[in-house]
C-alpha cells in the first residue's frame, strides 16, 4: 500500500481471496478508513483489527460509517489509565474526544513531571 492511498480495489480482491479470520492493518488514519470501506463494501465482514495509529476521528470521518467495528490491537483500556474526569476535562479543554496519542502523551507528561527521587545512600 502506498502512503495516502484511497483506493483499494487490488488489495482488496487478494484479501477475498486468502478468505481470512480477521485483518490487521498496521497503519496509520490517512488510509484506514478507506480500506475498511472497501473491505465492507466488497462484502469483507472479519474482524478488522488496527494499531493505535490508526484510530484518530479521521479513520471514523472518512469511513463513511464502516468503521464503528474497528478494534484497536494496541490501545489499554482508557479507565485503566485515566478517569471519566479527566475525560470530561480533556473534552471541556479540546472540545472532542481524546484520540490515539492523548491519554498517551499525557501519562508520559504525568511520569516526566514526577518529582524526582533520589537515590538514599546506603549505610
Amino acid at each position: 500500500m502506498a502512503v495516502e492511498q484511497s483506493e483499494y480495489a487490488r488489495e482488496v480482491a487478494q484479501i477475498k481471496a486468502v478468505n481470512p479470520d480477521a485483518i490487521f492493518y498496521a497503519g496509520y488514519e490517512v488510509e484506514t478508513p478507506y480500506l475498511r470501506n472497501a473491505l465492507v463494501k466488497a462484502g469483507v465482514q472479519v474482524p478488522f483489527m488496527a494499531s493505535d495509529g490508526a484510530f484518530l476521528s479521521a479513520t471514523i470521518d472518512e469511513s463513511d460509517g464502516t468503521a464503528k467495528a474497528c478494534i484497536s490491537a494496541a490501545l489499554r483500556r482508557a479507565a485503566s489509565v485515566v478517569d471519566k474526569n479527566w475525560i470530561a476535562a480533556y473534552q471541556a479543554v479540546e472540545n472532542r474526544n481524546p484520540e490515539t496519542y492523548s491519554i498517551n502523551g499525557y501519562s508520559a507528561m504525568k511520569a516526566l513531571a514526577r518529582p524526582s527521587r533520589k537515590p538514599t545512600p546506603s549505610t
